[in-house]
């Protein structure tokens, strides 16, 4: 059997969640994720330089100096260092099942810059950032994102069946990323017109092999994509909260806000089916443990954002329809999270990717329309 051979993308979630199950690799990896993978590649390079040369080539620069050949793991916090004799440096941001943050690749731009010459930045991921080009700049320096897939391949080019055992080790490795790649594809978002969530049948084989999680988050992740393409062409003002994409009690967590006063911050959050309209309230007598009811207090004043109509305009639904069956929601009406964040929310209905996006879009436009009535005297709600 070719270990390295990569089952294909055509083939089912089922299909590729049993060959995930029998592939040892894999399950040496669900310990520590990122820093396995890491680990993996770094020795790769201190064990077979030569070999690593030939996986990394496409992305080597020739430098005008000689170094020995040296691989550093979190250098300034940075993933992985790979330094080869004659080249610049190669700086690797590792993301196996973590999301892209261009936040950190910012402060990771800087840490960069302490190394010689002129480094290489690689973003490692199996999730497609969505950069225009497959590039990022900042600080002045570009990010290159690197698919898992190609990595795989170039690996499993480099590493065979008949090698020794390191060498058998990286060709299993190969295999990993390969069905990895695969199976984020096939249950990857593809089509507006497809449900949000997906199904319980094209879930189970995920919960059993303990990747629904991952998917769950690069599913996520993509969607949020799609909305902030939105938001650039429909030219809404920046967000506060940059496209927050999070994971919280087993659900993919979306959230969009604005600010609208120094102690007023106002926008939309999705979890685990909740549509929620939601306040960030800071100011002097509202931001704080036992400050619920100045919040809702001041919630209540504007009561107007808490409006769901829309929503049921454009699902074509009803309230009966979105209103849960069985609320925690507090006796004035707003749920929260100490120490400011308070809202109401409504449940949403089985819809498609496309749906959701204008639902988001709906709400984005009205959070950067509304102003509140006394937005400078936040903290003194009464």
């Amino acid at each position: 059997m070719n270990q390295t051979a990569s089952t294909q993308p055509g083939a089912d979630v089922e299909a590729l969640c049993s060959a995930l199950a029998e592939e040892p690799m894999f399950h040496a990896s669900l310990g520590s994720k990122e820093l396995f993978h890491s680990n993996l590649i770094a020795w790769m390079v201190a064990r077979h330089p030569t070999i690593a040369r030939q996986v990394f080539e496409k992305w080597l620069t020739p430098a005008d100096r000689s170094t020995d050949d040296l691989v550093r793991r979190e250098f300034h916090q940075l993933d992985l260092v790979i330094e080869l004799a004659g080249q610049e440096a190669l700086v690797i941001e590792n993301k196996t099942f973590a999301l892209p943050d261009e936040q950190q690749l910012a402060r990771n731009t800087r840490a960069a810059d302490k190394l010689r010459g002129h480094p290489t930045l690689l973003l490692l991921s199996l999730v497609d950032p969505g950069w225009p080009d497959g590039s990022f700049t900042v600080e002045g320096r570009t990010w290159h994102w690197v698919s898992y897939k190609e990595f795989g391949e170039r690996l499993a080019q480099a590493f065979s069946d008949d090698q020794d055992f390191a060498g058998q080790v990286l060709a299993h490795e190969a295999r990993l990323v390969l069905l990895l790649s695969d199976l984020f594809q096939v249950v990857g978002v593809h089509d507006a017109d497809e449900p949000l969530q997906l199904s319980a049948e094209r879930q189970q084989p995920l919960v059993r092999t303990n990747i629904a999680d991952a998917v769950g988050k690069a599913r996520a992740h993509q969607v949020m994509q799609l909305i902030k393409e939105r938001l650039r062409t429909e030219n809404l003002p920046e967000p506060a909260w940059a496209h927050e994409v999070g994971f919280a009690h087993g659900e993919p967590l979306l959230a969009i806000f604005w600010q609208k006063s120094d102690d007023v911050i106002v926008g939309w959050q999705y979890q685990s089916r909740q549509w929620r309209l939601a306040m960030i309230l800071n100011g002097e007598g509202l931001w704080g443990k036992g400050l619920h009811e100045a919040r809702a207090t001041y919630a209540r004043q504007h009561d107007d954002y808490f409006d769901f109509q829309p929503m049921y305009d454009l699902l074509e639904r009803t309230e009966d329809d979105c209103r849960p069956k069985r609320p925690r929601i507090a006796p004035d009406g707003f749920n929260r999270f100490d120490p400011g964040f308070i809202y109401r929310y409504r449940l949403v209905p089985d819809v498609t990717v496309q749906q959701f996006v204008e639902l988001a879009m709906t709400y984005s436009h009205r959070a950067t329309q509304w102003e509140p009535e006394h937005a400078s005297d936040a903290g003194g709600a009464t």
